[in-house]
Protein backbone atom coordinates (compact mmCIF):
# COMPACT_ATOMS: atom_id res chain seq x y z
CA UNK A 1 0.00 0.00 0.00
CA UNK A 2 1.69 3.68 -1.21
CA UNK A 3 1.53 5.97 2.10
CA UNK A 4 3.05 8.57 -0.15
CA UNK A 5 0.59 11.53 -0.98
CA UNK A 6 -0.20 11.91 -4.54
CA UNK A 7 1.05 14.92 -6.80
CA UNK A 8 -1.95 16.77 -6.26
CA UNK A 9 -1.84 15.98 -2.71
CA UNK A 10 2.15 17.59 -2.44
CA UNK A 11 0.96 20.66 -4.58
CA UNK A 12 -1.98 21.46 -2.40
CA UNK A 13 0.59 21.29 0.57
CA UNK A 14 3.04 23.67 -1.07
CA UNK A 15 0.23 26.41 -1.63
CA UNK A 16 -0.56 26.04 1.99
CA UNK A 17 2.75 26.21 3.36
CA UNK A 18 4.89 28.29 1.12
CA UNK A 19 9.03 29.01 1.19
CA UNK A 20 9.08 31.64 4.73
CA UNK A 21 6.20 30.18 6.32
CA UNK A 22 6.53 30.16 10.15
CA UNK A 23 5.57 26.95 11.81
CA UNK A 24 5.50 25.55 15.50
CA UNK A 25 5.02 22.47 16.67
CA UNK A 26 2.32 21.91 18.75
CA UNK A 27 3.30 18.29 20.28
CA UNK A 28 7.05 16.62 20.52
CA UNK A 29 8.44 15.13 17.99
CA UNK A 30 9.10 11.64 19.04
CA UNK A 31 12.99 10.13 19.27
CA UNK A 32 14.11 13.79 18.38
CA UNK A 33 15.59 16.91 20.38
CA UNK A 34 12.59 18.99 18.84
CA UNK A 35 9.69 19.76 21.43
CA UNK A 36 6.46 21.42 21.38
CA UNK A 37 6.59 25.40 20.87
CA UNK A 38 9.81 24.94 18.41
CA UNK A 39 9.90 26.93 15.63
CA UNK A 40 11.20 27.06 12.09
CA UNK A 41 10.77 28.68 8.82
CA UNK A 42 9.85 26.76 5.52
CA UNK A 43 12.14 26.12 3.19
CA UNK A 44 10.80 23.54 1.02
CA UNK A 45 8.43 20.57 0.39
CA UNK A 46 10.08 17.77 -1.12
CA UNK A 47 7.80 15.34 -3.36
CA UNK A 48 7.09 12.89 -0.29
CA UNK A 49 4.86 15.90 1.21
CA UNK A 50 7.80 16.38 4.23
CA UNK A 51 7.85 19.84 4.92
CA UNK A 52 11.60 20.87 5.46
CA UNK A 53 12.42 23.41 8.08
CA UNK A 54 15.03 26.18 8.78
CA UNK A 55 14.64 25.52 13.30
CA UNK A 56 15.42 28.46 15.16
CA UNK A 57 16.97 26.62 17.33
CA UNK A 58 19.10 24.95 14.46
CA UNK A 59 19.40 21.55 12.66
CA UNK A 60 17.63 20.32 9.05
CA UNK A 61 14.57 18.35 10.25
CA UNK A 62 11.66 17.60 8.02
CA UNK A 63 8.07 17.72 9.60
CA UNK A 64 5.75 15.05 8.01
CA UNK A 65 1.96 16.56 7.78
CA UNK A 66 -0.24 13.62 9.31
CA UNK A 67 2.91 12.19 12.01
CA UNK A 68 4.00 15.61 13.36
CA UNK A 69 1.51 18.03 15.12
CA UNK A 70 2.05 21.86 14.36
CA UNK A 71 0.35 24.64 12.76
CA UNK A 72 1.64 28.10 11.31
CA UNK A 73 2.09 31.05 12.60
CA UNK A 74 0.88 33.74 11.77
CA UNK A 75 3.30 36.98 12.11
CA UNK A 76 1.39 39.71 11.71
CA UNK A 77 -1.65 40.43 13.93
CA UNK A 78 -4.97 41.92 12.88
CA UNK A 79 -6.66 45.00 13.64
CA UNK A 80 -10.30 43.75 13.74
CA UNK A 81 -11.85 47.72 13.83
CA UNK A 82 -12.44 47.46 10.11
CA UNK A 83 -14.77 44.63 10.73
CA UNK A 84 -16.87 45.52 13.37
CA UNK A 85 -19.78 47.17 13.09
CA UNK A 86 -21.27 48.32 16.59
CA UNK A 87 -19.49 45.87 18.02
CA UNK A 88 -20.42 42.77 15.91
CA UNK A 89 -18.81 41.06 13.33
CA UNK A 90 -18.94 42.00 9.60
CA UNK A 91 -17.70 40.09 6.59
CA UNK A 92 -18.72 41.31 2.99
CA UNK A 93 -21.55 42.69 4.10
CA UNK A 94 -22.99 39.89 6.21
CA UNK A 95 -22.58 39.79 9.93
CA UNK A 96 -21.09 36.65 11.36
CA UNK A 97 -20.80 35.14 14.72
CA UNK A 98 -18.08 32.54 14.88
CA UNK A 99 -17.07 30.31 18.47
CA UNK A 100 -14.44 28.01 18.89
CA UNK A 101 -14.78 23.98 18.17
CA UNK A 102 -12.65 21.49 18.90
CA UNK A 103 -14.91 18.61 17.27
CA UNK A 104 -14.56 19.35 13.41
CA UNK A 105 -14.33 16.59 11.18
CA UNK A 106 -11.95 16.51 8.45
CA UNK A 107 -10.16 14.30 5.80
CA UNK A 108 -6.37 14.56 5.68
CA UNK A 109 -3.96 14.38 2.80
CA UNK A 110 -3.81 10.81 3.06
CA UNK A 111 -7.59 10.16 3.02
CA UNK A 112 -7.83 9.46 7.13
CA UNK A 113 -10.54 10.96 8.93
CA UNK A 114 -9.08 13.75 11.78
CA UNK A 115 -10.68 15.86 14.51
CA UNK A 116 -9.47 19.04 13.59
CA UNK A 117 -9.66 22.50 15.66
CA UNK A 118 -11.49 25.52 14.52
CA UNK A 119 -14.79 27.52 14.73
CA UNK A 120 -18.32 27.16 14.04
CA UNK A 121 -19.45 29.97 12.20
CA UNK A 122 -23.06 31.78 11.43
CA UNK A 123 -23.86 34.39 8.79
CA UNK A 124 -26.65 36.55 9.05
CA UNK A 125 -28.17 38.90 6.36
CA UNK A 126 -29.24 41.70 8.98
CA UNK A 127 -28.80 43.00 11.85
CA UNK A 128 -31.94 42.06 13.07
CA UNK A 129 -31.78 38.42 12.15
CA UNK A 130 -28.35 38.48 14.06
CA UNK A 131 -30.25 39.23 17.57
CA UNK A 132 -32.99 37.56 16.41
CA UNK A 133 -30.70 33.75 15.66
CA UNK A 134 -31.98 33.37 12.38
CA UNK A 135 -28.83 32.86 10.36
CA UNK A 136 -28.88 31.91 6.57
CA UNK A 137 -25.51 29.85 6.72
CA UNK A 138 -23.54 28.17 8.88
CA UNK A 139 -20.21 25.99 8.88
CA UNK A 140 -17.08 25.11 10.50
CA UNK A 141 -13.55 26.20 9.54
CA UNK A 142 -11.23 23.34 10.72
CA UNK A 143 -7.35 24.45 11.49
CA UNK A 144 -5.08 23.01 8.39
CA UNK A 145 -8.05 23.09 6.06
CA UNK A 146 -9.96 25.87 5.94
CA UNK A 147 -7.98 28.15 7.92
CA UNK A 148 -4.33 28.05 8.91
CA UNK A 149 -4.26 28.47 12.86
CA UNK A 150 -6.88 30.55 15.19
CA UNK A 151 -5.46 33.51 15.27
CA UNK A 152 -8.13 36.46 14.55
CA UNK A 153 -6.44 37.18 10.74
CA UNK A 154 -6.82 33.22 10.20
CA UNK A 155 -10.13 33.37 10.99
CA UNK A 156 -11.00 36.52 8.98
CA UNK A 157 -9.26 35.31 5.89
CA UNK A 158 -11.60 32.19 6.17
CA UNK A 159 -14.65 33.95 6.45
CA UNK A 160 -13.87 35.87 3.48
CA UNK A 161 -12.89 33.16 1.71
CA UNK A 162 -16.45 30.97 2.70
CA UNK A 163 -18.62 34.53 2.17
CA UNK A 164 -16.87 35.53 -1.08
CA UNK A 165 -16.92 31.65 -2.96
CA UNK A 166 -20.13 30.83 -1.86
CA UNK A 167 -22.95 32.15 -3.87
CA UNK A 168 -25.54 30.49 -1.95
CA UNK A 169 -25.39 32.21 1.03
CA UNK A 170 -27.66 34.94 -0.37
CA UNK A 171 -30.32 32.85 -1.82
CA UNK A 172 -30.81 30.32 1.70
CA UNK A 173 -33.60 30.67 3.94
CA UNK A 174 -33.70 32.29 7.69
CA UNK A 175 -33.17 29.23 10.07
CA UNK A 176 -33.63 29.52 13.87
CA UNK A 177 -31.14 28.53 15.80
CA UNK A 178 -31.57 25.03 17.20
CA UNK A 179 -29.64 22.79 19.31
CA UNK A 180 -26.34 22.44 20.15
CA UNK A 181 -22.96 22.15 18.58
CA UNK A 182 -19.70 20.06 19.25
CA UNK A 183 -18.17 22.87 21.06
CA UNK A 184 -21.18 23.13 23.38
CA UNK A 185 -21.87 19.01 24.12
Amino acid sequence: MNQFPSREQVECLRKQYPPGTMIQLTADMQGERFRAGDIGKVISIDDAGQIHLAWQKGGPLAIIPGVDSFREIITEPLDLNPYLDKGNLMINGYYVDACADNGIERTNAWGKAEICEGYYCRIYKTEKDLHDGAYCDDFCLAVGHEITDMSDAALIKGLKEHIGTNRSVSKRKKTKAKGKHSHER
